[in-house]
């Protein structure tokens, strides 16, 4: 059933194997998934969802690559990349949307309202922490979680605070953040419905 409205209604939008998708693991076992679109609220949501206990294992192939990518040029310039057309993103005019327009926002950076300067930002399955790196540049108070013990470790190398989990199960304490940030997450998460209800009780009046 639908994870956000528990109705059944659903049909039927894509079916793919886990070793055709371009993470894949062909030492892990083929699953099949089907990827369905909900009649009610239109949501799409899939078949098979991971344990928090196997992302370890499903990222390795990812951990390896991003390690090598990490030393390269390339991820210093796409850095820098990230932070322009982060930097004037709430400008409806700017180079910033220009940018990201022209990269036919490849990079997944997020509209924003607020002036990403200041802030108090929740990075929510940071990864590798790009985002959370560039977004400490522009002068913003960054905290982040993740799942992945490596990640969590090289967070904390990094000089941030990473909390380790699912984001609904985690205890912020008083935190309250401007600006809870979700890229490429919500595919991957497992309650997505409990997810956005975790993340309404630590964000701020007005923050986004």
């Amino acid at each position: 059933s639908c994870p956000f409205c528990g109705q059944q209604s659903s049909e039927v939008l894509d079916e793919i194997d886990y070793h055709e998708t371009a993470e894949a693991d062909l030492t892990l076992p083929n699953v099949h998934g089907i990827l369905f679109a909900c009649q009610t609220c239109g949501v799409a949501y899939p078949s098979h969802t991971y344990s928090v206990a196997h992302f370890v294992v499903l990222y390795q192939k990812t951990i390896v690559k991003l390690d090598r990518f990490q030393q390269t040029l390339l991820s210093k310039l796409r850095q820098w990349f990230l932070k322009i057309i982060l930097k004037n993103r709430s400008k409806w005019f700017s180079l910033s949307n220009l940018l990201d327009f022209i990269s036919l926002r490849a990079f997944l950076v997020p509209p924003l309202g607020l002036c990403p300067r200041g802030l108090r930002v929740l990075d929510v399955g940071c990864g590798y922490g790009d985002f959370s790196v560039v977004f400490r540049s522009l002068d913003n108070l960054v905290e982040s979680t993740e799942v992945v013990p490596t990640f969590v470790k090289r967070m904390h190398t990094f000089g941030f605070k990473c909390y380790h989990g699912e984001f609904e199960k985690i205890d912020f304490g008083r935190a309250q953040f401007d600006l809870i940030f979700f890229r490429a997450v919500f595919y991957r998460t497992r309650n997505p419905s409990a997810t956005l209800d975790a993340a309404k009780q630590v964000l701020v009046k007005g923050g986004e």
